[in-house]
């Protein structure tokens, strides 16, 4: 059973009964949550968090470490070293504000 039959976006109206869905159109999914303000089915934020976990996972193998994550200000606080994996050098001329180090 997949994500979009077990976790319907709106249990009032499933929207697994709705023929766009049967018929495996994407462009429903991605417009359900707009008409209905509900979560989608791959929220960023969601998104964001699964991957954090497994960066850190990766941080802390690379290192040896246990690592000790602050999730509000998105940072190691026991190891500058790990700290400093969480992002990388740009090549030039790229530049994201922020980010430099």
């Amino acid at each position: 059973m997949g994500l979009a039959e077990s976790t319907p976006i709106n249990p009032e109206v499933p929207y697994y009964q709705d023929a766009a869905f049967r018929n495996g159109s994407s462009s429903h999914t991605s417009c359900t949550p707009i008409k209905t303000r509900a979560l989608p089915a791959g929220d960023i934020e969601i998104g964001h968090r699964s991957t954090a976990t497994c960066l850190l996972g990766n941080i802390a193998f690379r290192t040896g470490q246990k690592l000790l994550w602050d999730a509000k200000a998105e940072k190691i606080t026991n190891s500058r070293e790990a700290n400093g994996l969480l992002t990388r050098q740009y090549r030039a001329p790229w530049k994201l504000a922020g980010m430099e180090g």
